[in-house]
Protein backbone atom coordinates (compact mmCIF):
# COMPACT_ATOMS: atom_id res chain seq x y z
CA UNK A 1 0.00 0.00 0.00
CA UNK A 2 1.26 3.24 -0.71
CA UNK A 3 0.73 6.44 0.88
CA UNK A 4 0.84 10.24 -0.02
CA UNK A 5 3.74 12.79 1.46
CA UNK A 6 1.10 13.62 4.37
CA UNK A 7 0.71 10.23 4.77
CA UNK A 8 4.43 9.14 5.29
CA UNK A 9 4.89 9.34 9.27
CA UNK A 10 8.77 9.62 9.39
CA UNK A 11 8.37 12.94 7.06
CA UNK A 12 5.38 14.37 8.95
CA UNK A 13 7.08 13.78 12.05
CA UNK A 14 10.80 14.87 10.88
CA UNK A 15 8.65 18.11 9.78
CA UNK A 16 6.72 18.68 13.21
CA UNK A 17 10.08 18.55 14.99
CA UNK A 18 11.70 20.88 12.87
CA UNK A 19 9.02 23.51 13.06
CA UNK A 20 8.47 23.05 16.52
CA UNK A 21 11.87 23.45 17.35
CA UNK A 22 12.06 26.23 15.09
CA UNK A 23 9.42 27.96 17.10
CA UNK A 24 11.32 27.42 20.19
CA UNK A 25 13.97 29.24 19.07
CA UNK A 26 16.05 25.72 18.58
CA UNK A 27 17.41 26.56 15.42
CA UNK A 28 18.26 29.19 13.49
CA UNK A 29 16.11 29.37 10.49
CA UNK A 30 12.36 28.48 10.12
CA UNK A 31 12.28 26.94 6.73
CA UNK A 32 12.56 23.63 7.10
CA UNK A 33 11.60 21.42 4.62
CA UNK A 34 11.36 17.33 5.13
CA UNK A 35 12.06 15.49 2.09
CA UNK A 36 11.88 11.61 0.71
CA UNK A 37 13.57 10.86 -2.52
CA UNK A 38 12.59 7.50 -4.33
CA UNK A 39 14.27 5.96 -6.89
CA UNK A 40 13.14 3.79 -10.05
CA UNK A 41 13.06 0.97 -10.83
CA UNK A 42 13.35 0.13 -7.07
CA UNK A 43 9.95 1.68 -6.37
CA UNK A 44 6.87 2.06 -8.52
CA UNK A 45 6.74 6.19 -8.48
CA UNK A 46 3.55 6.00 -10.58
CA UNK A 47 1.96 4.63 -7.51
CA UNK A 48 3.73 7.30 -5.26
CA UNK A 49 2.08 9.95 -7.96
CA UNK A 50 -1.11 8.58 -8.15
CA UNK A 51 -1.34 8.27 -4.12
CA UNK A 52 0.02 11.86 -3.95
CA UNK A 53 -2.34 13.41 -6.20
CA UNK A 54 -5.01 11.47 -4.73
CA UNK A 55 -4.29 13.91 -1.01
CA UNK A 56 -5.31 16.84 -3.52
CA UNK A 57 -8.46 19.26 -1.97
CA UNK A 58 -7.78 22.60 -3.27
CA UNK A 59 -5.24 23.15 -6.22
CA UNK A 60 -2.69 21.03 -7.94
CA UNK A 61 -0.35 22.45 -10.46
CA UNK A 62 1.39 20.98 -12.52
CA UNK A 63 4.70 21.34 -15.02
CA UNK A 64 5.48 18.26 -16.97
CA UNK A 65 7.75 17.66 -20.08
CA UNK A 66 5.69 14.62 -20.96
CA UNK A 67 2.36 13.37 -19.56
CA UNK A 68 1.29 10.04 -20.96
CA UNK A 69 0.61 7.84 -17.84
CA UNK A 70 -2.23 6.65 -17.78
CA UNK A 71 -3.06 6.13 -13.86
CA UNK A 72 -1.61 9.79 -13.63
CA UNK A 73 -4.44 11.06 -15.95
CA UNK A 74 -6.82 9.13 -14.04
CA UNK A 75 -5.62 10.58 -10.73
CA UNK A 76 -5.91 13.70 -12.26
CA UNK A 77 -9.48 13.13 -13.71
CA UNK A 78 -10.83 12.28 -10.16
CA UNK A 79 -9.26 15.09 -8.15
CA UNK A 80 -11.14 17.30 -11.17
CA UNK A 81 -14.11 15.69 -10.69
CA UNK A 82 -13.66 16.25 -6.53
CA UNK A 83 -13.75 19.87 -7.04
CA UNK A 84 -10.12 20.43 -7.25
CA UNK A 85 -8.26 23.30 -9.29
CA UNK A 86 -5.57 21.69 -12.23
CA UNK A 87 -3.33 23.80 -13.95
CA UNK A 88 -1.49 22.18 -16.46
CA UNK A 89 1.80 23.44 -18.23
CA UNK A 90 3.62 21.54 -20.85
CA UNK A 91 6.49 21.71 -23.67
CA UNK A 92 5.81 22.30 -26.72
CA UNK A 93 8.16 20.06 -28.39
CA UNK A 94 7.15 16.84 -26.43
CA UNK A 95 3.24 17.53 -26.77
CA UNK A 96 3.71 17.69 -30.50
CA UNK A 97 5.99 14.44 -31.08
CA UNK A 98 3.00 12.92 -28.55
CA UNK A 99 -0.03 14.29 -30.44
CA UNK A 100 1.88 13.37 -33.69
CA UNK A 101 -0.60 16.32 -35.34
CA UNK A 102 -3.73 15.99 -33.67
CA UNK A 103 -4.72 18.66 -32.12
CA UNK A 104 -7.47 16.85 -30.09
CA UNK A 105 -4.04 14.74 -29.11
CA UNK A 106 -6.99 11.95 -29.30
CA UNK A 107 -4.24 9.03 -29.05
CA UNK A 108 -3.02 10.05 -26.06
CA UNK A 109 -4.29 9.90 -22.31
CA UNK A 110 -3.95 13.45 -21.97
CA UNK A 111 -7.19 13.93 -24.30
CA UNK A 112 -9.12 13.14 -20.74
CA UNK A 113 -8.07 16.48 -19.11
CA UNK A 114 -8.48 18.73 -22.36
CA UNK A 115 -11.73 20.67 -22.15
CA UNK A 116 -12.41 19.03 -18.74
CA UNK A 117 -14.26 21.21 -16.17
CA UNK A 118 -11.63 22.30 -13.39
CA UNK A 119 -8.56 21.76 -15.48
CA UNK A 120 -6.57 24.34 -17.36
CA UNK A 121 -3.61 23.71 -19.91
CA UNK A 122 -0.93 26.10 -21.20
CA UNK A 123 2.01 24.99 -23.23
CA UNK A 124 5.29 26.96 -23.49
CA UNK A 125 4.89 28.62 -27.23
CA UNK A 126 9.07 28.72 -26.89
CA UNK A 127 10.92 25.38 -28.56
CA UNK A 128 13.10 25.59 -25.43
CA UNK A 129 11.92 22.84 -23.39
CA UNK A 130 10.05 23.35 -20.28
CA UNK A 131 11.95 20.16 -18.59
CA UNK A 132 10.57 20.30 -15.43
CA UNK A 133 8.86 17.05 -13.95
CA UNK A 134 7.17 19.12 -11.01
CA UNK A 135 3.82 19.10 -8.96
CA UNK A 136 2.21 21.17 -5.67
CA UNK A 137 -0.74 19.71 -3.89
CA UNK A 138 -2.93 22.24 -2.26
CA UNK A 139 0.27 24.70 -1.54
CA UNK A 140 1.57 22.05 0.86
CA UNK A 141 3.91 19.26 -1.22
CA UNK A 142 6.06 19.78 -3.98
CA UNK A 143 7.39 16.46 -6.23
CA UNK A 144 10.38 17.32 -8.33
CA UNK A 145 12.48 15.15 -10.11
CA UNK A 146 13.90 13.04 -12.94
CA UNK A 147 10.83 10.93 -13.94
CA UNK A 148 8.65 11.74 -16.61
CA UNK A 149 5.11 11.35 -15.58
CA UNK A 150 5.29 8.37 -18.60
CA UNK A 151 4.49 4.64 -17.52
CA UNK A 152 8.50 4.02 -18.65
CA UNK A 153 9.72 7.19 -16.43
CA UNK A 154 7.64 6.57 -13.83
CA UNK A 155 8.44 2.71 -13.34
CA UNK A 156 11.16 0.88 -16.03
CA UNK A 157 14.13 3.74 -16.34
CA UNK A 158 16.55 5.02 -13.44
CA UNK A 159 14.98 8.19 -12.31
CA UNK A 160 13.84 9.80 -8.86
CA UNK A 161 10.86 11.64 -7.66
CA UNK A 162 11.53 14.03 -4.58
CA UNK A 163 8.98 14.83 -2.59
CA UNK A 164 8.76 17.96 0.16
CA UNK A 165 7.05 19.96 2.61
CA UNK A 166 7.86 23.28 3.95
CA UNK A 167 7.21 27.03 3.13
CA UNK A 168 10.21 27.70 0.97
CA UNK A 169 9.86 24.50 -0.95
CA UNK A 170 6.74 25.66 -1.80
CA UNK A 171 6.83 29.46 -2.25
CA UNK A 172 9.96 28.80 -5.09
CA UNK A 173 7.83 26.08 -7.25
CA UNK A 174 4.51 28.19 -6.96
CA UNK A 175 7.03 31.91 -8.07
CA UNK A 176 8.37 29.44 -10.89
CA UNK A 177 5.27 28.09 -11.91
CA UNK A 178 3.70 31.07 -11.86
CA UNK A 179 6.45 33.05 -14.18
CA UNK A 180 6.10 29.93 -16.64
CA UNK A 181 2.10 30.30 -16.45
CA UNK A 182 1.31 33.91 -17.39
CA UNK A 183 3.94 33.94 -20.17
CA UNK A 184 2.41 35.89 -22.40
CA UNK A 185 3.03 33.32 -25.78
CA UNK A 186 1.60 30.46 -24.27
CA UNK A 187 -0.22 28.52 -26.29
CA UNK A 188 -3.60 26.15 -26.00
CA UNK A 189 -2.66 22.58 -26.80
CA UNK A 190 -4.64 23.10 -30.30
CA UNK A 191 -2.41 25.65 -30.88
CA UNK A 192 0.93 24.14 -29.65
CA UNK A 193 0.12 20.87 -31.39
CA UNK A 194 -0.72 22.71 -34.85
CA UNK A 195 1.94 25.44 -34.67
CA UNK A 196 5.30 24.54 -36.69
Amino acid sequence: MTMGMRGRMGLGLIFGLAVGMASCGQLAYAQVAALSTEYSPDLNLEQMDVAEIALAHKTLDLAAFSLTDQAIVNALVDRAAHGVAIRIYLDRGELQAECRGDATCARIPLRALIGLKGVEILVKHSKVLMHLKSYCVDSSVVRDGSANFSEQGERNQDNSATFAVGAETVSGFEAKFKAMWFRPDNLTVAQAVETP
